[in-house]
């Protein structure tokens, strides 16, 4: 997911080994390591093991470098170093926001300069530094004036990073639709079939809001209109990056948003467009009542120690493939407890039904080629299918009225 955690603090006050405790090495950028990659150790004027500062620059390059390619794909990352500079910080800041990625300083200042030196002089040879650079560090920490937008926390408090089911068992009903691809009208009907938008009911919707239908404009009006709603969660489609970029004036999309969803949208703003998809969940994991339920987009295979370690690209487009859908909903029932379902959209070419007989539901319905707009409820009975036909068939992209053709318990 998109999680970035930057370390802050001296040489030797345990930041590698916190990794190394929480098993986050597989997810961590270590500005040493990539400095040794340029250069081995070099030998002093006294025989020994140091680490030359002479690629520090190329080192500092590299780590950003990857760090962007990282982001990309939404890959939860952590930053292992010094990070004493509040420039360096703002570097990482201004990629956070353009990613949109939740930034966390890890804070090990609080680890007093003696602690810090006496550490520094139990480390391999090749790691320590001299104390007077021990000594510069801190005065850094003291001067140097972080953001105070930032989220720091304790290196004990390492659960406030990870995402955790929210109890929705406040709630008379939980909904989940699925992609409306600008078929505004289906979506409509379905709204106004299940009683319109209730405050005592929870809505989720699981991404992939335009292109290729026809009402693209309509169907944004509405997600603006209900973007503040305290029951309303969007999921992130993979359709989404179009609109984004271009509410950011980045030039570039599919021929589909440029040829059909492009003309339809220029009368909205841009800066409304940009809150509402900051707000949009990689995932969406709650609780309701004994069931736990997992919606994303794209659909996974399992639940890992800590979702956050799926890459949003992932969560978006799904694990495997297209045509992998019976093996990932196998695998999630036998490797998930049996309380554990869930719910994502996004891919079925084979049409295959709503809940296939476990605990994965598909509300993929092919609603933009005179398909379906699947609708999932959860109540204290349990799930609840209905697909909402679009009428008016393939050509009409959603343009028409709709009618529920499906109801099962």
């Amino acid at each position: 997911m998109r999680k970035l955690l930057v370390l802050r603090g001296a040489p030797g006050v345990g930041k590698t080994l916190w990794t190394n405790e929480n098993r986050l090495l597989i997810y961590t950028l270590s500005y040493d390591n990539i400095r040794m990659l340029y250069q081995s150790p070099i030998q002093t004027i006294y025989g020994k093991e140091a680490i030359s500062p002479k690629k520090n620059q190329t080192a500092d390059e590299a780590l950003i470098s990857i760090l962007e390619e990282r982001m990309k794909s939404g890959e939860f990352t952590v930053i292992d170093g010094i990070n004493s500079k509040s420039k360096t910080i703002a570097i990482y800041q201004a990629l956070a926001v353009k990613y949109r990625y939740q930034m966390y300083i890890i804070d090990f200042t609080q680890v007093p300069i003696k602690t810090a030196k006496y550490w520094n002089i139990h480390r391999s040879r090749r790691k320590q530094v001299r104390e007077g650079i021990i000594d510069e560090i801190y005065k850094d920490f003291e001067n140097e004036k972080l953001p105070h937008n930032l989220n720091i926390i304790k290196p004990s408090e390492l659960n406030k990073v990870y995402e955790a089911p929210i109890d929705l068992s406040g709630y008379k009903k939980v909904h989940h639709i699925g992609d409306v691809h600008g078929c505004y009208n289906v979506l409509s009907g379905a709204i106004k079939a299940n009683g319109n938008l209730r405050d005592d009911e929870f809505y989720i919707f699981l991404g992939d809001y335009t292109d290729k239908g026809t009402k693209n404009l309509d169907v944004m009006k509405f997600l603006l209109s209900i973007k503040n709603n305290h029951n309303v969660v969007f999921c992130e489609g993979n359709h989404e990056r179009w609109m984004w970029n271009w509410a950011n004036e980045i030039n570039e999309y599919t021929p589909e948003f440029e040829e059909r969803t492009l003309p339809q949208i220029s009368s909205l703003n841009k800066k409304d467009v940009r809150r509402l998809y900051r707000n949009m969940k990689e995932c969406y994991w709650y609780k309701f009542y004994d069931k736990n339920v997992i919606n994303t987009h794209g659909g996974i295979a399992t639940l890992p120690e800590h979702i956050d370690y799926i890459s949003t690209e992932q969560l978006i487009h799904g694990v495997g493939f297209y045509s992998d859908l019976p093996c990932i909903a196998n695998t999630f029932a036998n490797t998930t407890t049996k309380n554990t379902y869930q719910v994502f959209g996004h891919r079925n070419p084979d049409l295959l039904e709503v809940n296939p007989g476990n605990r994965t539901f598909y509300l993929e319905g092919a609603v933009d080629s005179g398909g379906h707009l699947r609708w999932l409820t959860l109540n204290k009975d349990g799930f609840h299918e209905k697909e909402y036909e679009n009428l008016f068939g393939a050509s009409s992209h959603g343009c028409g009225m709709s009618r529920a053709i499906l109801s099962r318990a």
